[in-house]
C-alpha cells in the first residue's frame, strides 16, 4: 500500500510541506519493510526514526502556530498528543506481540489514514488562515 504525497496535500509553508514530504516517504519506508516480514529488528529502528522525526515536526509545526497566534493551536496540539500516544502504543504492541498480518493492517489503516486526514484538514486550516493573516506582499513604485 503506497502512501503518497501529492501536492493538494501542500500546507504552504516550505518547511512543513518538506518535513510532510519526508514523514511521507519514511512512513512508505516502514511499511515496506512491515510488508515485507522483516521483522522486528528491522522494523523497529524504522519506527524510532519516525517517532523521532514525528516528534520534531510536531514542533516545528506548533512553533509556527504559536507565532503566528493560530486560534486553534491547542486542539491541533492535542491531536499532535493523541498521534505520539498512538505510536507508543503501536511500538508497545511491537514489541510484546511482535510483528503479525494484524498489526501491519491495523498501521497502515490507522496511522496513514491519520496522517493523510490531518495533512488534507487539520494543516490545510492552518496554511489557509497563515495565508488569509499573511500581510500582502510590498509593491515597489518605479
Amino acid at each position: 500500500m503506497a502512501f503518497t504525497w501529492t501536492q493538494g496535500l501542500a500546507v504552504g509553508v516550505k518547511e512543513i510541506d518538506a518535513q510532510h514530504r519526508e514523514l511521507f516517504k519514511r512512513i512508505n519506508a516502514l511499511l515496506e519493510a512491515m510488508s515485507q516480514g522483516k521483522g522486528k529488528g528491522e522494523v523497529s529502528p524504522l519506527l524510532a526514526f519516525l517517532e523521532d522525526y514525528v516528534t520534531e515536526h510536531f514542533r516545528t509545526e506548533e512553533g509556527y502556530m504559536m507565532r503566528h497566534g493560530y486560534p486553534d493551536y491547542r486542539a491541533h496540539r492535542e491531536l499532535h498528543k493523541g498521534f505520539n500516544k498512538d505510536m507508543r502504543d503501536f511500538k508497545q504492541d511491537l514489541e510484546t506481540k511482535g510483528l503479525s498480518s494484524v498489526l501491519v493492517i491495523s498501521f497502515q489503516r490507522h496511522i496513514c489514514d491519520w496522517w493523510r486526514e490531518h495533512v488534507a484538514k487539520k494543516d490545510k486550516a492552518f496554511g489557509n488562515y497563515l495565508n488569509d493573516t499573511s500581510p500582502p506582499p510590498l509593491k515597489f513604485l518605479k
